[in-house]
């Protein structure tokens, strides 16, 4: 028979894993994002919409 300490520890670990796949949610659409972001400015760049400076490095 479980005991109360036990059904503690259970809500406790379960919290604790919901928070961090929460956390984990949150981070796949912020990642998602940033790779629509990412594919964007890529075609862009392809696409001659966007052009690219280089600066010079100054010699030593």
């Amino acid at each position: 028979m479980p005991s109360d300490s036990d059904s503690d520890e259970l809500i406790e670990i379960t919290n604790k894993l919901s928070t961090i796949d929460d956390k984990l949610q949150t981070e796949q659409a912020y990642l998602q994002k940033l790779q629509q972001i990412k594919a964007g400015l890529m075609a862009n760049l392809l696409s001659g919409k966007k052009e690219v400076t280089v600066d010079e490095e100054p010699e030593n």
